[in-house]
């Protein structure tokens, strides 16, 4: 066995001689177990203050959002699927719809199968733009029910357009009051989410192999070589040596949190160290000229810290394009790991997450 150089991140590491073998608790690392993980960072920010940050909507974050309101407003008797296909008898093909609620009666009938295409553009929707959607919608035969949500809005020349293909035009807008519209209100100005996570500050790992280090392998190492399993297949969300170094590297901190006895740092304090030796629970390997390399053990340095960061949520509302009263309202945040949470209110439902 030997001992590969240390994957670091950016920044340099502190001194660890100070760390002992007491420090170094053998642990098991899985992978593509968590259901989360934290974020690996390559920078020291040890005064790290509490942020504020708003949402800021992708193109994908709205067709969630459209798919969490259509859930709702539909009711709970309604399929809700995100990109579902349904034939095109002019292509002759199966094509995507943005999002699709299908309702069955008791013998699992299908009585309602709704299309919705979702737009977010800089610019409201125009005729044409309109009409392509209401040209691919009129081809699909098994859509009863055909729907646009544009987060930019309309013309009004695209809006007569889409009417008079039978295609209703919805958007979500600003709700800028949240404290009307609904029976469930909220604060005129509305409120914090306070978002809790730890992170590396800075860390490196370094790993023991089944066989022996040479220059040759030095060099395979610094082309970031595909990773697999015992029998060569790859391993889930888990690609080459550098992403592998940063899995063990979150999965480290995980289970060093899940010690009880673990010394945990302060909110937006300063970072403190931390030493884990992960042994893997299933066979690692690293694909080389030499064949597949197992990996025995891994040992992680570095620092780590707990993060505080506040959230201002967005407040938009689902309605009918030209109607003020919304259909369906809902207040939005984007998490640092990613996640988009999402609370939606109706006065048919009231309130779901």
């Amino acid at each position: 066995m030997s001992v590969l150089p240390t994957l670091r991140s950016e920044q340099p590491l502190p001194d660890t001689s100070a760390f002992t073998r007491s420090n170094f608790p053998d642990r098991d690392f899985r992978l593509g177990t968590k259901e989360s993980l934290l974020s690996a960072v390559s920078c020291d920010k040890s005064d790290l203050r509490v942020s504020w940050t708003h949402v800021v909507l992708t193109a994908t974050d709205i067709h969630y959002l459209v798919g969490l309101l259509t859930r709702v407003s539909e009711g709970t008797d309604v399929e809700i699927e995100l990109g579902d296909l349904v034939f095109d008898s002019a292509a002759d093909k199966d094509r995507d719809i943005d999002v699709t609620a299908t309702r069955r009666d008791r013998t699992a009938r299908i009585t309602a199968f709704k299309g919705i295409e979702v737009k977010n553009e800089t610019r409201p929707l125009g005729v044409v733009h309109v009409e392509q959607l209401c040209i691919k919608f009129a081809d699909m035969s098994e859509v009863t029910d055909k729907a646009i949500v544009s987060a930019s809005g309309y013309t009004d020349a695209a809006t007569k357009k889409a009417r008079a293909h039978g295609v209703e035009p919805y958007e979500i807008v600003d709700w800028n009051d949240p404290s009307k519209g609904f029976s469930i209100r909220f604060p005129e100005g509305g409120f914090i989410l306070t978002e809790q996570y730890y992170q590396w500050a800075e860390y490196g790992v370094q790993l023991s192999v089944g066989a022996e280090y040479s220059p040759a392998l030095d060099e395979e190492l610094k082309t970031n070589p595909l990773v697999c399993d015992s029998t060569g297949a790859p391993l889930p969300e888990v690609a080459d040596y550098h992403a592998l170094g940063a899995r063990i590297a979150e999965n480290a901190l995980n289970a060093h949190l899940g010690k009880p006895e673990s010394q945990k740092p302060e909110k937006n304090g300063p970072s403190i160290e931390a030493a884990i030796r992960l042994t893997p629970a299933d066979r690692v390997c690293i694909k080389s000229s030499q064949g597949l390399i197992p990996i025995e053990t891994a040992l992680i340095t570095g620092r780590f810290r707990l993060v505080a960061v506040d959230h201002r949520p967005a407040f938009k509302v689902l309605r009918r394009f030209g109607e003020e009263t919304p259909i369906i309202g809902c207040v939005v945040a984007a998490f640092a790991n990613g996640n988009l949470m999402g609370t939606s209110v109706s006065n048919e439902s009231g309130v779901a997450s």
